[in-house]
């Protein structure tokens, strides 16, 4: 940085003053923001920096005045020495800090590339016990069930942000059962990175707008603050709860589009059980009477992958930009097992587990399990 601004605010000269103020603010922006130019406005507008709009105008207000001081005749003072001052030390103090981030980000940048990458060594295959290219470490071993009670005796403050079509959304609700004391969970109704919201019952989505940053913020607020328990919150949680900003989960109730929150998870203990049937005519159905049970079988051929087509929520932890839709449940001909419509609404809220038997020609094999709600099918 250059020299510091306090020597400038007792200069009892005005010209002096501004010729001196604007020195220092042009050393600033070429040496730290690569400006160019002849005057001040013009290394204001070429510095390589995202300055906010209240730096630029007061900039630009000490520009005009330096301006209006060296080239126009009756101008030989400045109209308000304080608020000229106050304006120059307020740009300064905050280009430094601009400095100063920016080094720090650097610093933790040569430090990313120092570390080992565990996703650039390990081999991309299905196997938890095949050790990487390079080392003898498995990706099972790079697992957090490893540390799991470390985490646990340790009582770390853990937030787990997922959505429900992200790919950590039962992850999340796994480690939020297993560190349930000091840990929250927010699983919204979008993909990877927040940005797509799904709505299930048009089949689209569209570019979120809700604000992932204050709550991630309120949780760390809470954590590192040492007189927390006083401190006003800066927003109300997403559910009336007198701790749901730092603890519980937080989860959107897809179709009914609402917030809910639960210090326990599952949410409910309302336990529905369903059981896979083949009926006489040879139709996989689903039924929640045990008695009813038909036995059977069913085969299908695997060919290789039978995608659902569209951008799932498998796709969209990669392809996030990307509007999630599912366009070929019909065309995969999976074996679906249906039940009869149900007589009133259903609430499902928890993660589905399913129990099968089944036998494989193959000696490893990927099965894929989905829990679908069927609109009413009209003439």
């Amino acid at each position: 940085m250059g020299q510091s601004s306090s020597k400038y605010v007792h200069s009892s000269n005005d010209y002096e003053l501004v010729i001196k103020c604007s020195k220092e603010l042009e050393y600033i922006l070429e040496n730290e923001f690569g400006a160019t130019g002849r005057g001040l406005h013009e290394k204001i507008s070429s510095a390589n920096a995202p300055f906010s709009a209240e730096l630029i105008k007061q900039m630009r207000y000490l520009a005009t005045i330096r301006n209006k001081l060296i080239h126009e005749r009756g101008f030989d003072a400045i109209p308000d020495r304080a608020n000229f001052i106050m304006k120059f030390e307020k740009s300064a103090q905050e280009l430094e800090s601009i400095v100063k981030s920016r080094q720090g980000h650097g610093n933790t940048n040569c430090c990313i590339m120092n570390n080992w990458v565990a996703t650039d060594d390990i081999t991309p295959v299905l196997y938890r016990n095949t050790p990487s290219a390079s080392t003898t470490v498995s990706a099972g071993e790079l697992s957090l069930h490893n540390v799991l009670k470390n985490f646990q005796q340790a009582q770390v403050p853990t937030l787990f942000y997922s959505g429900w079509f992200d790919a950590t959304a039962r992850s999340a609700l796994q480690g939020y059962c297993n560190l349930p004391n000091k840990s929250k969970v927010i699983i919204g109704p979008w993909n990877h990175g927040g940005l797509q919201f799904f709505d299930i019952d048009q089949n689209k989505s569209q570019i979120t707008e809700f604000d992932h940053f204050t709550p991630v913020l309120e949780f760390l607020h809470h954590h590192f603050e040492s007189n927390s328990q006083t401190t006003p919150c800066e927003q109300e949680p997403l559910v009336a709860s007198d701790n749901a900003l730092y603890k519980g989960v937080e989860y959107f109730m897809l179709g009914e589009n609402r917030w809910h929150h639960s210090d326990i998870w599952p949410a409910y203990f309302n336990r529905q059980s369903w059981y896979l049937s083949m009926e006489t005519s040879g139709t996989p159905m689903l039924t929640n009477t045990l008695s009813h049970v038909c036995g059977g079988q069913v085969t299908i051929s695997v060919n290789g992958q039978k995608s659902i087509g569209g951008n799932s929520r498998w796709h969209a932890t990669i392809r996030i930009r990307d509007p999630i839709m599912y366009t070929h449940w019909e065309e995969c001909h999976h074996i679906t097992f249906t039940s009869m419509p149900v007589d009133a609404p259903l609430k499902i809220a928890g993660t589905p587990v399913v129990t099968l038997y089944l036998s494989s020609s193959d000696t490893d094999a990927d099965l894929f399990v989905y829990l679908v709600a069927v609109a009413p099918k009209t003439k």
